[in-house]
């Protein structure tokens, strides 16, 4: 036998295989105790950050307030999602590509970014941590300012002016942020809360986030590059999934394009990768899910906003989604962009006697 070019004795050649073998399991155990290091010390950091939320915001005390109701009420595990925290560790689920790449921003003060929220009857936990996952994953010179409107929410009528009274005053020392709070006397719906939020918004972008979302690890970024390439652009993260039984928070599917039909409902449809296309990239699709969309402020309100004829929930991204087609715009899935998204399995709200949730004008 040979051992580095040499003649090797069999004896002297285990000697060799055994010690290289030893080599290699010192190695796996010092790759897996530094494993287990980097999610200790992820743990810990994660631990201070709910301590710190809850110091800040007192929120055990906060959600202690939410109306007793049931699970049925909000359609996911309010229970779980009281005992989750305000913050938890989220998976990577984006390309590995996406953590390595440096975008190329504009400076801050040509892209900050509003944030308008709308919720109704939302549980005070899962707005929250809504709020907490924006904050505590975005680059603070970027974040401008959060629009909260509270579509007339019946069972807890006090949770705005808690929010205003606790937020406040330590968000706005902590991180520099402006908030507007604003409240419908009646339920006028989502489009027309959107509408109301984005008239208000100072920023340079606006993003509508819906209430039941935890936005991932570096998922501005991506968005804000693309929107400085092409300022007739509108973008959507990648949304990935939140079980609304088990808060599960699972991998999105990059193959995946918004669509519809002849009722303009909205569906996913399948998508084929071009040639040298990645799964990575940014790709057009024909319609957006109306949860979660960013784009210029100016250019949203030249498009008309969306359409105040539509009532409640339904339709909005359909129908903007044509406006920017037909007026020269484009819209884009950002895959390295990631925000997850609680599904209901049905709606956990009423509509309005004799409407359709999607009315069309």
């Amino acid at each position: 036998m040979y051992a580095g070019g040499k003649y090797c004795a069999p004896r002297h050649c285990s000697f060799y295989i055994i010690a290289f073998l030893i080599c290699q399991l010192v190695f796996l155990v010092i790759f897996i105790r530094n494993d287990r290091n980097d999610d200790i010390i992820a743990g810990e950091l994660l631990a201070y950050q709910n301590e710190s939320v809850d110091n800040y915001l007192n929120w055990h005390v906060f959600i202690s307030h939410t109306p007793e109701t049931s699970e049925a009420f909000y359609q996911y595990n309010i229970h779980l999602s009281n005992a989750v925290g305000p913050i938890r560790k989220l998976p990577v689920t984006r390309h590995s590509s996406c953590t390595t790449r440096n975008y190329v921003l504009p400076s801050p003060l040509e892209a900050n970014v509003s944030v308008v929220i709308s919720f109704h009857n939302e549980a005070r936990s899962m707005l929250l941590r809504t709020i907490v996952s924006l904050l505590s994953r975005t680059p603070e010179d970027y974040l401008h300012e959060l629009i909260l409107v509270d579509d007339g929410s019946q069972r807890d009528v006090t949770l705005l002016d808690d929010l205003k009274r606790w937020m406040g005053e330590v968000f706005w020392s902590k991180y520099r942020l402006g908030l507007i709070f604003l409240r419908n006397q009646e339920r006028m719906g989502l489009i027309w809360s959107r509408n109301r939020g984005a008239s208000l918004a100072s920023g340079r972008y606006v993003l509508f986030l819906d209430s039941h979302c935890e936005v991932n690890e570096g998922w501005l970024e991506p968005l804000l590059e693309r929107l400085a390439r092409n300022t007739n652009l509108a973008v959507s993260p990648l949304l990935d999934p939140i079980d609304p039984t088990t808060l599960s928070y699972r991998k999105g599917n990059e193959m995946l394009k918004g669509g519809f039909d002849w009722s303009l409902h909205f569906h996913w449809l399948k998508r084929q990768l071009a040639n040298q296309e990645r799964l990575e990239m940014p790709y057009q699709s024909p319609v957006f899910a109306g949860g979660v969309l960013m784009m210029s402020r100016d250019w949203f309100l030249k498009l008309g906003s969306f359409n105040p004829y539509l009532k409640i929930w339904g339709g909005e991204s359909i129908e903007l989604a044509i406006k920017l087609w037909l007026c020269g715009g484009q819209i884009e899935i950002v895959p390295c962009s990631r925000i997850g998204h609680i599904f209901r399995r049905r709606h956990a709200f009423d509509f309005p006697p004799q409407s359709d949730p999607t009315q069309k004008s």
